[in-house]
């Protein structure tokens, strides 16, 4: 019988509801737009659907990486640590090849979610210069991206108790995870000082109100990564200081991810005349 761990099946609950409230709002942005053609769309509701398009992506790959991986080892596969594109096991090699793309899924939404803040702040114009149009920043973003995803790997621990799979948690994996943090990190920022940029010009209540949903949206997405980066660091130097139940734990750090698609759609899920586009900034 193939070795599934009951922990990532009950997980699948969860990033199930990721998933589906991303798509929710995937929807409803998309749906307020649909009279205007993809080309003529402004830079922000573009990135930001690409965006969120790409997390969807890497959530549901995550459920099938997790759930998966063991599926060509069973009961008489010896106990031990089993990792990467091990051939031997075909299950174990497809799923690595399957975190390559979602990890790069979740870099290309960090890239957008800091362009459509970009684009929030500044013109279209400044937009295509910077990012969209410069040769030099796209080859730049896509060469860090696939250096990072390259760097994941996927392992699979075999013991008495059943089989555990989770990602190696290593020096490269951390500075892979701290880059994400930073462009999250920026994202807000900018975003924090759009919004001191519209105190002065003291726009509608509505729209300082949006953006402040999207940055805590952002935000959000930056705590999970930086939660999963401290429960590593723990599992790693002292897990005994972890008393209580492993899917507690797991369950926390998916909820900020749930978190993070509420706030974006209250930021932009209720369509309204006033509804934020880029040319009000």
């Amino acid at each position: 019988m193939p070795l599934i761990s009951n922990l990532e099946l009950t997980l699948i609950i969860p990033k199930s509801i990721e998933a589906a409230l991303f798509i929710m709002n995937i929807y409803l942005i998309n749906k307020k737009n649909k009279q205007t053609a993809w080309k003529d769309r402004s830079q922000f509701h573009k990135s930001l659907l690409i965006g969120m398009f790409a997390w969807v992506l890497y959530i549901t790959l995550d459920m099938v990486i997790y759930t998966c991986a063991g599926l060509s080892m069973d009961e008489t596969t010896p106990m031990g640590i089993y990792q990467g594109y091990d051939s031997n096991y075909q299950s174990l090699f497809w799923v690595n090849i399957l975190r390559d793309i979602a990890f790069g899924a979740s870099t290309v939404m960090n890239w957008n979610f800091l362009i459509a803040a970009f684009a929030l702040r500044y013109d279209e114009e400044r937009v295509k210069a910077v990012f969209t149009n410069n040769a030099i920043v796209i080859i730049l973003m896509g060469a860090i991206t696939i250096i990072i995803s390259a760097g994941d790997i996927i392992q699979i621990l075999i013991s008495s108790i059943g089989i555990d799979v989770s990602g190696i948690f290593n020096g490269f994996a951390g500075f892979s995870i701290a880059l994400n943090v930073i462009i999250y990190l920026i994202s807000a920022l900018m975003l924090y000082l759009t919004l001191k940029d519209i105190a002065i010009e003291d726009p509608s209540k509505d729209f300082k109100k949006r953006i402040t949903f999207f940055m805590w949206g952002i935000i959000f997405l930056g705590i999970g990564h930086i939660y999963w980066v401290i429960l590593g660091v723990i599992t790693l130097i002292s897990p005994m200081i972890l008393v209580l139940p492993t899917l507690f734990y797991y369950i926390l750090g998916h909820l900020f991810w749930i978190i993070s698609p509420v706030f974006i759609f209250y930021g932009f899920g209720k369509v309204k005349k006033t509804s934020i586009t880029v040319e009000e900034n």
